[in-house]
């Protein structure tokens, strides 16, 4: 094993600099990496952020989304959608969702 090697990547922890607590289940845009929070994360505390897996994230209804398909993080709404510009790359949609669904799976990449 690489002697400067630290860990697997899959979760990372970082401090919650947000004005507020962050619960399990909230979703952090890092720059241009997407996390989803695994545990209650008070503000000031570290809390741990899974970087990859599949989750079920908000979407823009009135948009469906086809297996995938490449999602971007709308942080107004926050939710997903299609719009690549200015906006970061969240990952792909597992499976589909109709334009009334107000969720979609997604696998978390960002490229």
């Amino acid at each position: 094993m690489a002697q400067n090697y630290r860990q697997p990547g899959h979760t990372i922890d970082v401090t919650n600099n947000a004005l507020s607590g962050r619960s399990s289940g909230d979703y952090v845009e890092l720059s241009n990496q997407f996390g989803g929070v695994l545990v209650n994360d008070p503000e000031g505390n570290r809390g741990t952020l899974a970087l990859d897996g599949v989750y079920e994230l908000p979407k823009a209804t009135g948009q469906s989304l086809n297996a995938g398909t490449k999602v971007y993080w709308n942080n107004g709404p926050r939710q997903v959608f299609t719009t690549a510009s200015g906006n970061p790359q969240v990952g792909y949609v597992i499976r589909g969702a109709a334009n009334s669904a107000s969720t979609v799976e997604v696998l978390l990449h960002p490229d």
